[in-house]
């Protein structure tokens, strides 16, 4: 049996050591619960994001989608003779239609970005061309108001 002697400079030394030792892993452990801290701040943050992106989303698909559906179903159920109201009812279709498939290319292409898959690029473009486009895109929103 090995009987380990220490002398009192010995103990105090090691006792200091063990002491310094304690203090840094104390410190070490603050240092990682406010590490902690902010990274649960930002995952309740996002999550905040999330919350309302998907709120968001929803609003802009559902609706349309919803309006597409109601005024299909009325338009099966129109006589002939409304002829007038079928194809204001249809006009409207195809401008709710035209919002979503806005929206979800947006969403998508979003989804695309943040995954890099696409990155954005300068290229010369045809003014003439890409205003006629976008004018004929919002026709239909353009005669409602």
């Amino acid at each position: 049996m090995n009987i380990l002697i220490l002398t009192d400079q010995k103990l105090i030394k090691e006792l200091q050591r063990r002491f310094e030792e304690n203090h840094k892993t104390i410190q070490k452990f603050k240092e990682f619960t406010e590490e902690l801290k902010l990274v649960n701040k930002n995952l309740e943050e996002s999550k905040a994001l999330k919350s309302h992106f998907i709120s968001n989303i929803t609003n802009e698909i559902i609706n349309p989608f919803t309006s597409i559906l109601r005024l299909s179903r009325s338009i099966i159920s129109l006589k002939k003779e409304n002829m007038k109201k079928i194809i204001s009812m249809v006009s409207f279709i195809h401008y709710e239609a035209f919002n979503l498939d806005f929206q979800l290319r947006n969403i998508l292409l979003v989804a695309k970005i943040e995954a890099g898959n696409i990155y954005s690029e300068i290229l010369n473009v045809d003014l003439k061309k890409l205003f006629k486009s976008v004018i004929y895109s919002f026709r239909f929103k353009a005669k409602k108001i």
